[in-house]
């Protein structure tokens, strides 16, 4: 595709609205070159911040629960199982119609089967109608149309069918296609040449060379004789004698009343009147040009309410209500997808994100000196990202696919990167800033940066807004995934995780204040347990000295001088007195 092509075939709206995000960004831009000189204060901030985001994530948290509980999240059919279809509709039908068409047609299958349930008496069938209910498909256009080459050797089948009572009509047939493609495979259906007469309609369509359905017989000359009329231009062709005795082939049925048993499916009245059947060639249009039809294909993702994939009926049944409502279709692809392989991608998903989570929570602790809470701060504002990532998605109820876990794991690349900046420049600015807190130097940190990060994530974003209007419609949902998580990253690793780092030092300056004041407080407790433990062994050692004579409360109660005038009185009656026992009364008064 060429400049012109994407020119013409762009809507203008997109065009104007890519130019309008554009200029906001660089606008934007621009406006942060003033937080180096006027910075802004984001850590003395930190309570507005914390608590919008904290209300945010807790809203889409609860979203989340929700829809799990519920079963509503709106998974794709590589989670769940179900039916995808890669379905070519006509040239005529605008591709902006092609899902309209095929959720009315969803609707018209679910709407037969709800006929059903209302005068359904037994209960095990009720349930199994419910079962056969179908969500709301997914439905993604091609952007471009697609051309369609077909086999080299085709079968024209020209049959001419009726009905067994009353007249048939070509509106009668829509669907027929579907129900052949099934069984033949391959195969072109001739609208220009369908036609009804006289309550008959001849219905036309090219099919793949098959074996089973049709086969070869030698005619011999008398059979040559009766086709002559009808072979004509054949031979006139292949320059061929009419008397000549090369051995002539016809095509037959191999098995016409397993064909008519395809006719007879689709309607039990219709009957196959005639038919004529060609010598497989290459089809031709009226110029003797190879034909090759354009088709506006659409990939349909479709699955039962408990999200199983439909059976043969029930798969060509929705496909005969999505060719009525938009002519003959041709059918590129079909697969069933089991509800186990969805079951164990989700589990793959789930544990490749929690192994990055733990990793890079590792690999940052060790990076900065084993500071644990810089990784776990960094693995919180990837939380933060995907809860965003993955509520809005509930919200707005669009489909968890693949390209939906490789956009999250994107996400937990990008937006831990400019987390590690700001962390870097924190540990540099400890340094430099000798003497400030460290609230100011987060805060002077992460102006520093933030001209470098908001012009990082706005040259991101302008890529993935192009992608997104002009990436077409199987990268939309993969372009919309990162435009959430780009934007949360860049919100997260400037506002939050700083704010989060300012906490958690908080938290670890006044635990490590505290256990200062502990070991203080301990030590002086020991001291004073020493001291108590010395006076009390001083006392033990005097306690298990030999008492004073039972008048020892006299010499301590009374005044020193009436106890030395009756020391005095003592001496002049008892010259000698032991002089041990003044010596403790004394030490025993001091």
């Amino acid at each position: 595709m060429n400049l012109a092509e994407i020119f013409s075939k762009t809507p203008t709206a997109n065009w104007i609205i890519m130019a309008f995000i554009v200029v906001a960004l660089l606008g934007l831009s621009i406006y942060t070159q003033r937080f180096r000189k006027n910075p802004i204060k984001i850590i003395e901030n930190k309570n507005l911040f914390l608590s919008v985001s904290g209300v945010i994530c807790l809203v889409l948290f609860g979203v989340i629960c929700y829809k799990f509980l519920t079963h509503t999240i709106n998974y794709s059919l590589e989670f769940t199982g179900g039916t995808m279809l890669e379905i070519g509709f006509p040239e005529s039908v605008d591709k902006n119609r092609i899902p309209d068409i095929i959720k009315k047609s969803v609707e018209d299958y679910n709407s037969d089967i709800e006929k059903r349930l209302a005068v359904e008496k037994d209960p095990k069938i009720e349930k199994e109608l419910k079962d056969m209910l179908l969500k709301t498909p997914t439905v993604q256009p091609e952007g471009n149309p697609r051309i369609m080459d077909y086999p080299n050797d085709m079968n024209r089948v020209d049959m001419v069918l009726a009905k067994k009572n009353g007249s048939l009509s070509k509106d009668d047939l829509k669907g027929l296609s579907v129900d052949l493609f099934n069984t033949l495979g391959k195969m072109r259906v001739d609208e220009k040449s369908i036609s009804e007469e006289n309550g008959k309609v001849k219905y036309s369509f090219w099919v793949e060379t098959s074996e089973k359905w049709f086969t070869t017989e030698e005619a011999n000359a008398e059979d040559l004789a009766k086709d002559k009329e009808a072979k004509q231009e054949e031979k006139t062709e292949n320059k061929e004698d009419e008397n000549s005795e090369n051995i002539k082939r016809i095509v037959v049925f191999a098995d016409q009343k397993g064909f008519e048993d395809i006719l007879t499916t689709f309607d039990k009245d219709l009957i196959l009147d005639s038919v004529n059947i060609s010598v497989p060639q290459k089809m031709l249009d009226a110029d003797k040009k190879e034909i090759k039809d354009q088709f506006n294909a659409a990939f349909i993702r479709v699955a039962t309410s408990k999200g199983g994939n439909l059976e043969d009926a029930d798969r060509t049944k929705l496909l005969t209500i999505i060719s009525k409502n938009s002519g003959n279709i041709y059918i590129f692809k079909r697969e069933s997808i089991g509800p186990s392989i969805g079951k164990e991608l989700s589990q793959k998903a789930f544990t490749a994100v929690l192994v990055a989570l733990i990793l890079q929570l590792i690999y940052i602790a060790i990076r900065f000196n084993n500071k644990w809470h810089y990784g776990i701060v960094a693995d919180i504002g990837l939380f933060h990202d995907l809860v965003l990532m993955f509520g809005i998605y509930a919200l707005m109820n669009l489909e968890f696919d693949s390209p939906f876990v490789s956009a999250m794991m994107t996400i937990i690349g990008y937006s831990v990167m400019n987390s590690i900046v700001i962390f870097d420049r924190i540990r540099e600015n400890l340094k430099f800033l000798v003497g400030k807190s460290f609230n100011e130097v987060a805060n002077a940190s992460c102006n520093q940066t933030m001209t470098r990060s908001v012009n990082t994530t706005l040259t991101v974003l302008i890529t993935l807004f192009a992608l997104y209007f002009f990436g077409g419609v199987t990268l939309r949902n993969f372009a919309f995934a990162l435009l959430i998580g780009c934007t949360a990253g860049a919100y997260s690793s400037i506002f939050l995780v700083p704010s989060l780092l300012s906490v958690f030092e908080a938290k670890i300056k006044y635990s490590e204040d505290r256990d200062a004041e502990k070991k203080k407080e301990a030590m002086k407790e020991a001291s004073e347990e020493r001291r108590r433990k010395k006076i009390a062994k001083r006392l033990a050692e005097e306690s298990s000295q030999e008492l004073p004579p039972e008048n020892e409360d006299d010499y301590i109660d009374k005044p020193r001088k009436a106890v030395k005038e009756e020391s005095d009185e003592d001496d002049e009656d008892e010259e000698e007195k032991p002089s041990r026992r003044k010596r403790i009364v004394r030490r025993r008064r001091r």
